[in-house]
């Protein structure tokens, strides 16, 4: 029930029934946007990439999220690299969502298909002896039916899932050229 309340949720957003507060960044390389919850707003540190010339590294830096409401969340653009498989398939969804978690400490993630092909995975995990919860979100762009790009939101602790997932399904990114 709540994946499908989250799911109605962001459907309002982009039908302009509902708005939170958006907020995006240009980095030399990606586009990044988010939209928070209707009467959140949200501190954002976006991270200039440092020594990568601003380009965010994409497999270790952050984008912290402070949200009004206490939570702070942080998260992970990434781009496919070769050990990870592009298939839509459960075994690889949770695979990409739980990849740094340590071990196979992690509770069965719940998988949702967007509207428009992407997936969202929503769970908990430990990860470097923390527990977490964190919800991944794909991106098809040339609508192939196969994963081109994703974000991990994470919380420390057991976060507001319905949150997450309104975040994250309500995140878009742009490459050029995709």
């Amino acid at each position: 029930m709540k994946i499908i309340l989250c799911i109605l949720f962001a459907l309002a957003v982009t039908a302009g029934i509902v708005a939170g507060d958006e907020y995006s960044h240009k980095y030399s390389t990606f586009e990044i946007s988010f939209v928070t919850l209707p009467g959140d707003t949200a501190n954002v540190l976006w991270g200039d990439g440092g020594a990568n010339n601003g380009t965010l590294n994409m497999t270790s830096d952050l984008i912290t999220v402070n949200l009004n409401t206490g939570e702070s969340l942080f998260v992970i653009p990434h781009n496919l690299s070769t050990w990870e498989g592009r298939d839509t398939s459960e075994n690889n969804l949770v695979r990409l969502w739980s990849h740094d978690a340590d071990g196979n400490l992690y509770s069965v993630p719940t998988i949702t298909r967007l509207g428009n092909g992407d997936y969202l995975v929503t769970g908990h995990m430990m990860r470097a002896s923390t527990y977490i919860t964190r919800t991944f979100r794909s991106f098809d762009f040339d609508h192939d039916g196969m994963i081109d790009f994703y974000v991990l939101w994470n919380e420390d602790g057991k976060a507001d899932t319905d949150m997450m997932n309104y975040l994250a399904a309500n995140t878009n990114v742009f490459l050029p050229g995709a």
